[in-house]
């Protein structure tokens, strides 16, 4: 007898024979689909994603797409900074561990990522990596911190080099990480975090007594992007306005919630959640429930979540949409209006990081043009009329965005809106059980190819922050910069998205009628 592990989207079987006469059967032994139980082990964790891995959309300009956590950060440096956090003399100098030198996997190396020096993170305290260095204002490349080195913008065109030009980073594209949330470990989490959305769970248990297997479980796709590009509106030409919530190392996530009535009875996804940033508040349109990360002081993403009878899908499969460099993931292709947190909102073109200035190179000119317009405007109060100098006052803060939303009103705002690829004039990947040309009937533009995917475990891979107190690693996925008050242009931590889910989906539940607006 001869057994071989599948490969890839491998359908033949091979085997060597040394004598003729030779005769062969065949049988395919299949991971078990249903919801595990409290221990899921990898291989049905995988075949369980592969039955609703989506098709993701890409705009036709994308240059970072999901790719292997663990790859890129086989090629990153690691710093350690302590208070304050965006002064580059808090980072020390010099990396903790230098680049390619991170070890993921032998807890006996000296440089491995698991090394209590290398978990640190706390208010005082923190790690991040560093894949291609920073650049100042004028753009210019600097690839490590020095005296004269400002490090105030993450170097994302030398990311975007690096995964065209590295075979490792290269071929590591297209990849999502699977994590399988099981009843007995949500509610585990959930009654350790949040009481009471154990409530949430147990409002999806069958009200019947014979039917206690239902089990509802949350599976997350994970996706890692290199990079994260957010500028505002094309009318606002500055360079704060260029970079403004730009930075390096970005984590988005698809979770999507799965019920099953019975054992042997067909696994239902009910409930799909999706990461993006904040939608702009329109009168007369219901949002979905949403919720940030409450990790984040920068507040850069929330969860969405809508039956999941309200994604398209192709071959059974839920479509994403992705808008261009931010990332934010839609059931829609569009153009979508999005804002920023109440007090974080971009002032003059984002030359002010915030009403009360932290202390950079710009705060001086963005005052400067502030107040001479103010006094400007002042000066022709007498002559005009107080409206009209009241008005060219407002003109600063807040433009006209150059996008409409979903309904075609043009908010107030200097945010940009996200703008997915329209249908034909996209990039996907897709499922490896679905063809190319079914994509492409269905409004697909250039194939990209297939999904890679990982399981996650977070016992044995250390990347991934621990469900106990201090253990994995729980620091920033791209580098600090200087002078940013909010931290909207460091890399991100990797969130807790089962929490982001329930806590939205919560909202789904207290609504009247149990569906979203």
């Amino acid at each position: 007898m001869q057994t071989e592990d599948r490969t890839g989207g491998g359908t033949t079987i091979n085997w060597t024979a040394f004598a003729q006469g030779w005769a062969a059967i065949a049988l395919e032994l299949k991971a078990g689909t249903g919801i595990p139980g409290t221990a899921p082990d990898p291989a049905s964790v995988a075949a369980l994603a592969a039955q609703f891995e989506p098709v993701v959309f890409f705009h036709s300009s994308e240059k970072f797409f999901p790719s292997d956590a663990k790859a890129y950060i086989e090629q990153c440096a690691l710093w350690g900074a302590v208070t304050p956090f965006d002064a580059k003399g808090s980072w020390g100098g010099m990396p903790l561990v230098p680049k390619t030198k991170i070890n993921t996997t032998d807890s006996t190396a000296p440089t491995y990522l698991g090394l209590p020096g290398n978990l640190i993170d706390n208010p005082g305290a923190e790690r991040f990596f560093d894949l291609s260095g920073w650049k100042d204002a004028a753009g210019m490349a600097e690839p490590t911190v020095t005296a004269g080195s400002k490090n105030t913008y993450s170097d994302r065109n030398a990311v975007a080099a690096l995964y065209d030009s590295d075979p490792t980073l290269k071929a590591s594209k297209f990849r999502y990480h699977a994590e399988l949330f099981d009843n007995a470990r949500l509610r585990r989490l959930l009654s350790a975090d949040t009481p009471d959305l154990v409530k949430v769970l147990d409002s999806l248990s069958p009200a019947h007594p014979d039917m206690k297997t239902k089990s509802p479980a949350l599976l997350c796709y994970y996706f890692f992007f290199p990079a994260h590009e957010e500028a505002l509106v094309a009318s606002c030409p500055n360079i704060e306005a260029k970079e403004f919530g730009s930075f390096a190392g970005e984590w988005a996530c698809m979770a999507v919630l799965l019920e099953q009535d019975a054992p042997g009875k067909p696994i239902r996804p009910t409930f799909i959640g999706q990461t993006g940033r904040r939608l702009f508040p329109v009168a007369g349109v219901s949002l979905p429930p949403l919720t940030d990360d409450g990790q984040d002081a920068a507040r850069r993403i929330v969860m969405k979540v809508n039956p999941f009878a309200e994604a398209a899908s192709i071959d059974g499969h839920p479509t994403l949409f992705v808008a261009n460099g931010t990332h934010s993931l839609y059931l829609r292709a569009g153009t979508v209006a999005v804002s920023y947190p109440s007090g974080m909102e971009p002032w003059l073109c984002g030359k002010l990081d915030s009403p009360s200035p932290h202390e950079s190179e710009s705060v001086a000119e963005g005052l400067a043009i502030f107040y001479g317009k103010l006094y400007a405007a002042a000066l022709l109060a007498s002559a005009l009329g107080l409206t009209v100098a009241a008005a060219l006052i407002l003109l600063e803060k807040p433009k006209l965005s150059s996008g409409v939303d979903v309904v075609g009103t043009v908010p107030l705002t200097d945010a940009a809106p996200d703008e997915t690829g329209l249908p034909g004039n996209n990039k996907f990947v897709r499922p490896q059980t679905v063809p190319a040309q079914t994509v492409q009937a269905n409004g697909g533009g250039a194939d990209l190819g297939s999904w890679q995917s990982t399981v996650v475990e977070r016992g044995s891979q250390v990347w991934w922050p621990g469900e106990s107190p201090g253990s994995g690693y729980r620091g920033r996925w791209g580098p600090r910069v200087a002078n940013d008050p909010f931290g909207r242009r460091a890399g991100m931590r990797f969130p807790d998205f089962w929490r982001m889910f329930f806590l939205a989906f919560a909202r789904v539940q207290g609504r009247s009628d149990g569906t979203p607006g």
